[in-house]
């Protein structure tokens, strides 16, 4: 019983730091367009600049390849 409950306090606090660290990426990509919306003068500019650096993290993401599949530097990230 004493084992579970543990199990449930990791999993908990694993929960969290995931929560905390979308929201830090989320924060910090955020400053990195501001930046960029500052700099540059247009707003289509700003959003092909945007939509450039995006595009590759879609693909780094698991949503279109199932971890298992994944090579194995990739795939021990999950």
């Amino acid at each position: 019983m004493t084992t579970q409950y543990l199990e449930e306090a990791d999993q908990l606090a694993d929960r969290i730091m995931v929560m905390v660290m979308v929201m830090v990426i989320g924060f910090g990509m955020g400053w990195i367009f501001l930046v960029l919306g500052m700099l540059v003068r247009t707003p289509m500019t700003v959003m092909t600049l945007g939509f450039t650096i995006l595009f590759p993290v879609t693909f780094a993401s698991n949503i279109m390849v199932d971890p298992d599949t994944m090579p194995g530097c990739a795939a021990s990230s999950r």
